[in-house]
């Protein structure tokens, strides 16, 4: 499991030139990557979003690549070197002095220095390596989650079997509650005996929770089998809290018996907790 909240870094250095690669990652529903590349890695933006599509399905990345290039390297354009003269020149005439630096030089793109094609090999295995430390940062995060979601299974099965063992009772008491109305208003004068008898069983029936407490201790299942994938769970475990939702829901609204109303309220509280959590999961 792996959270979509993550942060990678990683560095190339040699005498000639620096590389330094920074990824951000955070939730999203689907994959976005926003770039600020350097004009001489420019030509290596689709490989870096090949990159990182064969490895990530969703979240939004943020990367930053700052490559600065050894000074003796580098040449100023013929383009530049006009422009400073006569801005220059210009200064002079009211007493300041033109100070510019390299970077400020690289910024502008007035400076070219290392042959992109040279640069290829550095920046894709100093990619890899920011991303290997992303997903290592991701997985962490994930553990935290798988945690704190096992935390709310187990809250959701204590209470679901509370409700399990106060069924029978609830349906008791629909059936007394229902036969006492019969007695008060002499209902059983108006209609035969056994067609009231077939009333309340439908009744009764009709409020039972027996599925929807099948079907949520299908979903508890399903649940615990995501965790042990090693393919993106987030989406199917949204679609899990969606159902359990569901199931909670009916349950107190079919139910009258307190426990079994206050057991669907601690079971609602802890699926919001899934629901919450699988939106930062891949």
């Amino acid at each position: 499991m792996y959270s979509m909240t993550g942060f990678g870094r990683a560095s190339f250095e040699t005498s000639e030139a620096q590389i330094h690669i920074e990824v951000k990652s955070y939730n999203a529903k689907n994959l976005d990557i926003y770039m600020q590349l350097p004009s001489e890695l420019s030509s290596f933006e689709q490989d870096i979003r090949g990159q990182i599509t064969q490895q990530f399905t969703r979240g939004k990345f943020d990367i930053r690549i700052v490559f600065v290039s050894s000074a003796s390297n580098l040449i100023l354009q013929d383009k530049a070197t006009h422009l400073l003269a006569t801005l220059s020149e210009q200064l002079k005439s009211i007493d300041i002095q033109l100070q510019v630096s390299i970077r400020e030089l690289q910024t502008l793109g007035f400076l070219v220095g290392v042959d992109g094609a040279s640069l290829e090999e550095p920046l894709m295995s100093t990619l890899k390596k920011a991303l290997d430390d992303l997903r290592l940062f991701r997985s962490a995060e994930g553990q935290k989650h798988e945690e704190s979601l096992r935390s709310d299974l187990l809250t959701i099965e204590r209470a679901l079997s509370i409700v399990e063992s106060k069924h029978e009772e609830a349906s008791v008491l629909i059936k007394n509650r229902l036969l006492e109305t019969i007695a008060v208003y002499q209902l059983d004068a108006l209609v035969n005996e056994q067609r009231l008898l077939e009333e309340v069983s439908y009744y009764i029936i009709k409020n039972s929770i027996k599925e929807e407490i099948v079907r949520l201790h299908s979903h508890i299942k399903a649940c615990y089998e995501l965790f042990s994938l090693e393919s993106p769970i987030g989406r199917r475990l949204d679609f899990l809290a969606q159902e359990m939702s569901r199931e909670a829901n009916t349950i107190a609204s079919k139910s009258e018996h307190m426990e079994i109303k206050q057991a669907s309220l601690s079971i609602k509280e802890a699926i919001d907790s899934i629901r919450e959590q699988g939106r930062n999961i891949e």
